[in-house]
C-alpha cells in the first residue's frame, strides 16, 4: 500500500460510481472482476481475491486481480478452510493478519507458502448479507507494503457490503424470474415457459415441415393418492413423475407441469403421427410401474392425449385445446390410454376422419374378422398361417388393411384390436390343432403401440391359456424398423416372450435401418425378408441381398420365411435360396376359415 492513501471522501465517491457501474453488469464473474479491480486500482493492493460459494459450501466463482495474483490458483472448499478465509466464514468476522507473523487462524501448510511466497499484511471480509455467507473478499499488500489503516478496513468493509448486497440482489433476481418460469415443486417447466416453447416448437415446424406434437397427460387416481395418504405422499408422488417424464423424452422436447397432476409434452423434429403416439405409449408405460415413497409402493396409470401440429391444428391454442380434449376422450373410454385428437375444422366429406370414428364401434358391432395365410415348408408341407384382420364396413365396404391399421394405432383403437385378433387367432389354431394339424403355427403382426403396453406379456399368456396352445405355437412379428429405432425398449420384453416359448419373428427384414450387430442379442427365431425384393427379381443385386440375407439369418441359426411368392420364379428362387419357410398367393390367397378347412379336405383327398 502506498504510504499516503486517497482522502476518504475521494474513496467513497469510487464506490459511488462503482456501484453504478455494477449495476450495468451483465452476471455475477463481471460483478465480481469489478470488485477485485477496485482496491487496486483506488488503494494501490498488490492482489485481491473474491470468491463466492454455492448454497451447499462448494466454491462457485473465484476471480483474482493485481500484479502480484499470479500466485493464486484455483482452491478447493478443504484448501479454503485450512487459511484465514476458513476461519471468517466459520466466525462471520474479518480477519487481518499482519506481515512476517504466523497465524495461529491458519494451517502449518498455509503459513509456511506465505513465508514463501512472501506475502504481505493480508485482509479477508465475509461477502454477507442477513447472515447467509455468500462469499469472501481477501486483499493482500506487497512484502514491504504498510498495516492496513481504520480508514481503508473500513473502505474494505463498505466495498464487501456493497458486493454482498449486488449478489444478493442478482441472486434474488435470478431466483424470481425461475419462479416466474418453473413449478416449484418439481422444477418443471410452468405454463408459462411451456407456451413460450411451444411457440418456438410451432415456427420451427412451419420452417422445416417437420412434425411437432403436444401430449397431455392426467394422471388416473391421483385424487385417492391424496386422499389417503396425504399431501406429502401426494408431492412425493409428482415429483418421481416428473423424474420418470424426463427421463423418457429426449433433452431436446419439454415436459412441463401445468398444476395439479396435468403435465403436458412437446414433441419436435417428428416424421409422423405414430413417432408422437410411440412417445405417448413409453410415457405412459413408464408411468404405470409403482412408485416407491417412503414404507409403500403407490401404483396408477396416465391418460395421454395427443395433438400434431399441422395435421391436427395450426396454432398453439388449439393444439392444446385438442390434445386436451383428447386426454379427456382417453379417460371416457377406461384410462390409461392414448388418444389421438380429432382434426380441426372436420367436414363431413373427409374419409380418414370417419373411418376413425366408425373403428370405434366397430369391434363391438361385429366388423372385423379374421382371413388366415398358409405357409409351405421347403418340401411343400403346409407349416402354418398367418392371421390377417379384415374390416368390412356397412359404410364403407371392405376397408383396406393399409388403411384402418395405420388409422388405429394413431387414435388407440389398435390396442382392443390387437388383443382381440390374439385371441381369434389362437382359438381358432387350438381348434385346427384337434383337427390334426398339430405342428401347425400362427403368426401374429403386433402393433407397435400394442407391443409397448404394460400388459402386453398378459395378454399374450392369457390367450395362450384360454386357447390351451403351447407357447411355440404362436410367433409374433415385429417389424425390422421398430425393433432397431426402440432397442432398447424392445429387447426385454422379447426376452421375456421368448423365455416363454413364444416365437419371435423379425418383419419386412432388409426394408428398414437397422444395424446388423444390433441384431446378434436379440431373441428372435424368424427373419422374414422383404416382399419389395421379389418385385426386382429380375435384378441380379436383389438375389445376392437375398441370399446375403439368407446367410445371416444361418449364421444366427434362424428360420427365413420369403413373403409375396406369386409366380413358380418365386418359389424356384425361394428353394436356391434355402428358404425354410414361403407364403404368397400362389400357394393360397388369404381365406376366412372355412375356405381354409375345405382346402385341407382338398389336399388330404387329393393326397
Amino acid at each position: 500500500m502506498p504510504a499516503s492513501s486517497p482522502s476518504l471522501e475521494a474513496s467513497l465517491a469510487v464506490l459511488y460510481r462503482l456501484g453504478q457501474t455494477i449495476l450495468d453488469a451483465d452476471d455475477e464473474k463481471e460483478i465480481l472482476e469489478l470488485v477485485a479491480q477496485a482496491p487496486v486500482q483506488v488503494l494501490d493492493a498488490d492482489r485481491v481475491c473474491v470468491i463466492t460459494f454455492t448454497p451447499d459450501g462448494e466454491v462457485d466463482q473465484f476471480v483474482h486481480t493485481g500484479p502480484g495474483s499470479s500466485f493464486v490458483h484455483h482452491v478447493t472448499r478443504a484448501e479454503l478452510d485450512a487459511g484465514l478465509t476458513g476461519w471468517v466464514l466459520r466466525e462471520g468476522q474479518v480477519a487481518v493478519s499482519p506481515a512476517g507473523q504466523d497465524d495461529p487462524r491458519e494451517s502449518a501448510e498455509i503459513q509456511r507458502v506465505r513465508r514463501e511466497t512472501q506475502c504481505g499484511h493480508i485482509v479477508v471480509l465475509p461477502l454477507a448479507h442477513k447472515e447467509r455467507m455468500l462469499g469472501t473478499l481477501t486483499v493482500v499488500t506487497g512484502e514491504h507494503g504498510v498495516p492496513f489503516t481504520p480508514e481503508e478496513l473500513e473502505w474494505f468493509g463498505a466495498l464487501a457490503n456493497l458486493a454482498a448486497l449486488t449478489l444478493q440482489q442478482r441472486r434474488l433476481y435470478r431466483q424470481l424470474a425461475h419462479l416466474a418460469q418453473f413449478d416449484a415443486l418439481t422444477n418443471l417447466p410452468n405454463r408459462s415457459l411451456f407456451e413460450d416453447r411451444l411457440n418456438q416448437a410451432l415456427a420451427r415446424t412451419i420452417r422445416s415441415r417437420t412434425l411437432c406434437a403436444v401430449l397431455y397427460l392426467d394422471l388416473d387416481g391421483f385424487k385417492d393418492v391424496n386422499d389417503q395418504w396425504g399431501h406429502d405422499v401426494g408431492d412425493q408422488v409428482l415429483c418421481e413423475v416428473a423424474v420418470r417424464l424426463q427421463g423418457t423424452m429426449r433433452a431436446t422436447d419439454t415436459v412441463a407441469r401445468m398444476g395439479g397432476d396435468e403435465f403436458v409434452v412437446i414433441l419436435g423434429d417428428l416424421r409422423s403421427i405414430q413417432d408422437a403416439v410411440l412417445v405417448a405409449e413409453k410415457l405412459r408405460a413408464a408411468l404405470c410401474q409403482p412408485i416407491r415413497v417412503p414404507n409403500m409402493d403407490v401404483t396408477l396409470s396416465a391418460s395421454i392425449g395427443v395433438s400434431v401440429a399441422l395435421t391436427h391444428a395450426q396454432t398453439p391454442e388449439a393444439l392444446c385445446r385438442l390434445a386436451d380434449q383428447a386426454m379427456y376422450q382417453a379417460k371416457r373410454h377406461g384410462k390409461n390410454l392414448v388418444w389421438l385428437a380429432q382434426m380441426e375444422g372436420l367436414v363431413p366429406n373427409n374419409r380418414r376422419a370417419q373411418l376413425e370414428q366408425d373403428l370405434l364401434g366397430a369391434l363391438t358391432r361385429g366388423e372385423f374378422s379374421l382371413h388366415y395365410q398358409e405357409q409351405f415348408g421347403a418340401q411343400g408341407e403346409r407349416t402354418g398361417f398367418e392371421a390377417l384382420t379384415r374390416w368390412t364396413s356397412p359404410q364403407w365396404g371392405e376397408v383396406s388393411p393399409a388403411e384402418f391399421i395405420p388409422i388405429s394405432e394413431e387414435s388407440g383403437a389398435i390396442v382392443h384390436l390387437g388383443a382381440w385378433v390374439l385371441t381369434q387367432a389362437t382359438t381358432q389354431l387350438a381348434k385346427w390343432h384337434a383337427e390334426g394339424l398339430t405342428d401347425a403355427m400362427m403368426a401374429v403382426n403386433v402393433s407397435p403401440v400394442q407391443f409397448l403396453r404394460p400388459d402386453f406379456e398378459d395378454s399374450v399368456i392369457a390367450a395362450l391359456q384360454r386357447a390351451q396352445l403351447p407357447p411355440h405355437a404362436l410367433e409374433l412379428k415385429l417389424t425390422e424398423n421398430f425393433v432397431a429405432s426402440h432397442l432398447t425398449i424392445v429387447a426385454p420384453r422379447l426376452k421375456a416372450l421368448r423365455s416363454m416359448g413364444v416365437r419371435i419373428a423379425l418383419d419386412d427384414f432388409g426394408a428398414g435401418a437397422s444395424v446388423l450387430s444390433q441384431l446378434l442379442d436379440l431373441p428372435l427365431d424368424t427373419l422374414k425378408i422383404d416382399r419389395s425384393f421379389l418385385r426386382q427379381s429380375g435384378v441380379p443385386k436383389a438375389h445376392r441381398v437375398m441370399g446375403a440375407i439368407t446367410a445371416f439369418a444361418r449364421a444366427l441359426n434362424l428360420e427365413v420365411v420369403l413373403e409375396g411368392v406369386e409366380t413358380p420364379e418365386h418359389l424356384v428362387l425361394a428353394h436356391k435360396l434355402g428358404c425354410d419357410r414361403t407364403q404368397g398367393y400362389l400357394q393360397g390367397r388369404p381365406a376366412p376359415p372355412e375356405v381354409i378347412e375345405r382346402r385341407f379336405s382338398s389336399s388330404s383327398q387329393s393326397g
